[in-house]
């Protein structure tokens, strides 16, 4: 099974600036390397993936400068997408994290969602969405985001860790 599509739509990830109308993307890194899922991010295809930072806020003041950093990279091999995300934050003890369950609505936690327009076509996507204690949300998306179909599971894994200055997810999709 080639990758080059879903690759591609992850290349071409809108990441918008502040301020800006145009949006930024990140490359993907190709590996042959066996990578671990377990939140490390310490094989060297990680170092050698290019960073994507300079997020903006969906809420609670959309379109700001976000107040946290947030490091993401992307990493791929023959079957599999891999998504690193390194969520710095100055107050980690103060982290929200109650959802343990399968496809539970994380959006009340500190979360990360990793949407996948695979189609390129703004209409349909997957979502894989995980929390600091890395439980999984999926879906698929279509109509615009009009239906939100998360009895839909799709073949992936993710481990979260918390970090001193933040916490780590790391995706194999």
């Amino acid at each position: 099974m080639k990758l080059i599509p879903a690759v591609a739509a992850i290349c071409a990830i809108a990441l918008p600036v502040s301020g800006q109308s145009t949006a930024k993307s990140v490359a993907a890194h190709r590996t042959s390397e066996q990578m671990t899922v377990d939140g490390h991010l310490t094989e060297s295809a990680w170092s050698e993936a290019a960073p994507a930072t300079g997020f903006i806020q969906r809420e609670p003041d959309e379109l700001a400068a976000a107040t946290e950093r947030t490091v993401f990279r992307v990493v791929y091999s023959e079957n599999t997408i891999y998504i690193g995300v390194y969520c710095l934050d100055g107050s980690p003890a103060a982290f929200v994290s109650k959802e343990m369950e399968r496809d539970a609505p994380l959006y009340r936690d500190d979360s990360v969602a990793v949407v996948l327009d695979t189609f390129a076509d703004r209409r349909n996507a997957y979502t894989f969405e995980t929390n600091v204690n890395g439980a999984r949300f999926d879906a698929l998306i279509t109509d615009e985001g009009r239906n939100v179909l998360k009895e839909w599971d799709g073949v992936w894994n993710v481990a979260a860790r918390r970090a001193p200055d933040g916490w780590v997810a790391e995706f194999a999709i």
